[in-house]
């Protein structure tokens, strides 16, 4: 028996190994396991970091190439700066900016807590309902900031705040019952569901408030009392002191005007019941969901993160000081009124100087919503006596301006030939402005009025049932999508009709509906239908302001975002410059090229702050880009050499076209110091301080630089070879250290638009052109000459085979005015942001042809012994060079005694032999 016993016992044992560990030890290791996971997750989200969001936009393929030792990806999880490397600043982007935002630390915290009751066999039933809860509360707490965000007077929140589900639920939201309509409920919902959490009893919690109110009343009323009788002895002081006499505190609230309310867009809901008549070929109307115009996010809350001071709840002496500046303010008024002459004193500081600029029209991200009132003069510290006045108030007139200009340029100058341009960018880098973004109020309001009836639609859309039936096509089905301009018009053929046939009948079709600019797409890309484009009889105007306040322009993660217009289905349209990466623009005079212009640079000054983005303008018309030139003092960059704020004038816009490749190549210049591949790698180090200056490279936020040249055309008769040079240089190779091309041309011919220029602009937009030749230059296509003008255009993105309808949204010259003048009311830099002088460039070439040190010289003669003929032309072709270069070089072989004099038409004789007779001399020289 003892031997069965221990035969039994021992099959037991074998038994249990084979199995594998028992449910005690799993629930042992899955409890660890837990806790160790939540801690990482923890750790990861406490070290997260603004900076690391395009660090961490990576996919599973860079994952692999980062173990199989790629330097790019290498390159980027060096520049990481949360505790645990990429995996972390992955992790971390994940659940700060998808999820819920920085409420989705409670899921480290509820894995924390479930590990631990895994781990010492806790009852799971109580932190189950609790883990409900906290879910629960954290989608509700993340939807309430979501539509925080969509609050135009609230201080900027990032989407950290709310995180993606938290946006998305919101704008769900704010279009069902409206931003405020949201938030009234979610907060409510939020307060009914702690309140169940922590009492059960709701009653119970109405008397723990009305307690706690009743506190906080009693202890604020004996602090108010004190801070009254503070006051009043604070201003009694102020007003003996001066002399004036202790009035009341009447007019006060009269004197600080409220900020405006932000008011809503109508709103409109479209039927969904349009649906034609039962007949042998089914024809739906589908419209698109008419989406409310949202309330605008004055900041960059996708790119950067910046905190807001808040109060405390204390009041401090500068408040105290402020209170006895508004007082000051108010006598100093009424003074003026009666005549009376206020000399400011010789102490007054900078601060007191620019009290008497005007005040923003919007509240910033800095500052409540209300209009500050600016602060009476008073004394001066010493410490703020030699602090320097304001721009605004040195330059009086346009005289001063103008001295104030030519000075800065003179300086700029200077700096540009010493090689100081880099210490002047980074000094105006390393100043911090407060900016104020632009609000949509500055743009015309849209009055959304749907004016393509339904019997509009099933009318046209029975005459081109008939008109394609007496050709022999049979349609299937109808699908009517109705836009503000354009009507999409989907058929389903039957199977045995050629595509090419209904192809063929545009013309037939413009005559039996009237209309004007049909385009037929055989077939629409990703559907098995064909598309007839038809305009309505009352086109629908769009714009601007519907387009800045679309959630696809204001909640866009990219930072050159540009708001194109609508689509014919009515969708907001918007795409990024820094991926196209440069756009071309072509269209007949009238047709809207100059209001696309204007849409794409305020969309630049909606989305951007000054110290990211910087403009080169190039206006030879001279009045389309004018109004822009009060974009000096904060998002206009110039060139030392010209005078000119706005380029007018041909020579000027070739040099300003060279100063930006000097520029470009600086900027390869850094970044191969840095080791990084994009200007977005390079300013993430910057930002991480990894970077160190030395004598020659000095290392600062570089801004992106977006070129305008508004007419092509002319430039290219005036100076086709100097225009066309530097422009398909800056095309090829700016993408990368962040300098965009906007290029546009009233004349899209092919010796404006040349081969090389069109190869490398693969985004390109055709407004309304004169003929199907001129459609072919710049889409590779037709469509163009059948468009109607007045904004409606094709927009071909980099890569699409063909191009997209779009309507451009229409923004008027007054509208442009309002947001120039309110941006130029701010203040500014000092100076612009100044590009490398080219004539400092020319005078470094100039006395190295002097010395006859040119860098091709040795190649040069190598090649001319090579091939034993002296010409100027053979350097031209193997050199790639111009004529005046390579006959520079070849004189200076005759020089060296390398080839013979001038013989007229004939080659020059080479007089060296061999390359071994060659090196010698080089040698010696």
């Amino acid at each position: 028996m003892r031997r069965k016993s221990k035969h039994t016992e021992s099959s037991t044992k074998t038994t249990r190994g084979r199995q594998g560990l028992d449910t005690k030890r799993k629930l042992d290791i899955i409890g660890l396991l837990m806790i160790a996971s939540a801690f990482l997750i923890l750790l990861a989200m406490v070290s997260h970091s603004h900076a690391d969001e395009t660090v961490a936009d990576i996919g599973v393929g860079d994952i692999v190439r980062l173990f199989a030792g790629d330097p790019e990806i290498q390159a980027r999880a060096d520049t990481t700066s949360n505790w645990l490397g990429l995996f972390g600043a992955i992790i971390a982007n994940f659940f700060v900016n998808i999820t819920f935002g920085y409420f989705a630390i409670v899921f480290p915290v509820l894995l924390m807590l479930w590990g631990w009751s895994i781990l010492r066999r806790r009852d799971l039933r109580a932190l189950a309902y609790y883990t409900n809860y906290s879910l629960v509360l954290v989608f509700l707490l993340s939807t309430f900031l979501g539509l925080m965000r969509l609050v135009s007077w609230m201080p900027e929140l990032s989407v950290s705040w709310s995180g993606n589900i938290g946006d998305f639920t919101a704008g769900i939201i704010s279009r069902l019952i409206g931003t405020t309509g949201g938030v009234i409920i979610i907060f409510t919902t939020i307060v009914v569901l702690a309140v169940i959490v922590v009492d059960y009893d709701i009653q119970a919690s109405f008397e723990r408030l009305k307690r706690m109110l009743a506190w906080l009343t009693g202890s604020v009323r004996g602090k108010a009392g004190a801070l009254n009788d503070a006051l009043r002895a604070e201003r009694e002081a102020a007003l003996a002191a001066s002399g004036g006499d202790t009035g009341s505190n009447e007019g006060l609230d009269s004197a600080i005007p409220e900020a405006p309310a932000p008011k809503r867009a109508k709103r409109m809901k479209l039927s969904k019941d349009d649906v034609l008549p039962p007949t042998p070929t089914e024809v739906s109307i589908a419209r698109s969901k008419a989406e409310a115009p949202e309330p605008f996010i004055s900041s960059l809350d996708q790119v950067e993160d910046e905190k807001t001071p808040r109060s405390n709840g204390t009041i401090s002496r500068d408040a105290i000081d402020g209170l006895s500046g508004i007082f000051g303010a108010i006598r100093g008024k009424e003074a003026a009124k009666a005549g009376k002459k206020v000399q400011a004193k010789k102490g007054q500081s900078e601060n007191d100087a620019a009290s008497d600029t005007p005040a923003p029209k919007a509240a910033s991200p800095d500052q409540p919503s209300t209009t500050p009132v600016a602060p009476a003069p008073v004394d001066a510290d010493p410490a703020a006596e030699t602090a320097p006045p304001a721009l605004s108030t040195v330059i009086a007139n346009e005289h001063e301006r103008k001295a104030v200009k030519e000075a800065v340029a003179k300086k700029v100058m200077e700096s540009s030939e010493s090689g100081d341009v880099d210490s002047m960018n980074k000094e105006l880098a390393e100043t911090e402005i407060r900016y104020v973004f632009p609000t949509p109020e500055l743009l015309e309001k849209q009055e959304r009025v749907d004016t393509v009836s339904d019997e509009e639609l099933r009318t046209k859309a029975e005459q081109v049932k008939e008109k394609l039936s007496v050709f022999g096509i049979g349609i299937k089905s109808i699908s009517v999508a109705p836009g503000p301009v354009v009507t999409l018009f989907e058929l389903v053929p039957d199977s045995s009709v050629k595509i090419s046939k209904i192809v063929s009948l545009a013309d037939d079709l413009a005559l039996a509906l009237a209309a004007k600019g049909i385009r037929i797409i055989a077939p629409i890309p990703g559907k098995s239908a064909v598309g007839i484009e038809i305009p309505n009889n009352q086109p629908e105007l769009v714009n601007f302001r519907s387009i800045v306040t679309a959630p696809e322009f204001t909640k866009s993660r990219h930072m050159l975002t540009l708001g194109l217009g609508k689509s014919i289905t009515g969708e907001v349209v918007c795409d990024d410059l820094a991926k196209m990466p440069h756009l071309l623009i072509a269209g007949a005079t009238g047709s809207g090229k100059s209001v696309g212009i204007n849409a794409i640079i305020t969309s630049l000054l909606y989305r951007m702050k000054p110290q990211h983005v910087k403009f080169v303008m190039i206006d030879p018309k001279k009045i389309e880009l004018a109004q822009y030139s009060g974009l000096i003092k904060h998002f206009l960059a110039t060139c030392p050499d010209i005078d000119e704020e706005i380029i007018t004038d041909s020579a000027n816009a070739v040099i300003v076209l060279k100063s930006l490749e000097l520029e470009m190549d600086m900027r390869y210049t850094k970044l191969a110091k840095a080791g990084v591949r994009h200007v977005d790698d390079y300013n993430a180090k910057v930002k991480a301080r990894k970077l160190r200056d030395n004598e020659t490279i000095k290392h600062f936020q570089l801004p992106y630089i977006v070129v305008i040249i508004d007419e092509l055309a002319d430039l290219m008769i005036t100076a086709a070879r100097e225009v066309e040079e530097p422009i398909a240089r800056l095309a090829q190779l700016a993408r990368a250290v962040g300098i965009h091309l906007v290029v546009a041309t009233q004349r899209p011919s092919v010796d404006v638009i040349t081969g090389v220029i069109k190869a490398n602009f693969p985004a390109r937009v055709a407004y309304q052109v004169a003929s199907r030749i001129d459609s072919r230059t710049v889409l590779d296509g037709p469509g163009a000459d059948q468009l109607l003008g007045n904004g409606d255009m094709l927009y071909l993105p980099g890569g699409h085979p063909k191009p997209v309808r779009i309507q451009n949204a229409f923004l008027s010259t007054e509208e442009v005015e309002r947001v120039v003048e309110f941006i130029a009311d701010q203040r500014g830099y000092q100076r612009p942001y100044a590009l490398p002088s080219v004539r400092a460039q020319q005078k470094t070439q100039t006395r190295e042809e002097t010395i006859g040190t040119d860098d091709l010289m040795f190649e040069a003669a190598r090649l001319v012994v090579r091939h034993q003929q002296g010409s100027v032309s053979l350097l031209q072709r193997r050199l790639k060079i111009g004529y005046s270069r390579a006959a520079r070089i070849v004189d200076q072989l005759e020089m060296a005694g390398i080839v013979g004099p001038y013989d007229g038409s004939k080659a020059r004789l080479v007089m060296v032999e061999d390359e071994e007779q060659l090196e010698e001399i080089l040698q010696m020289m």
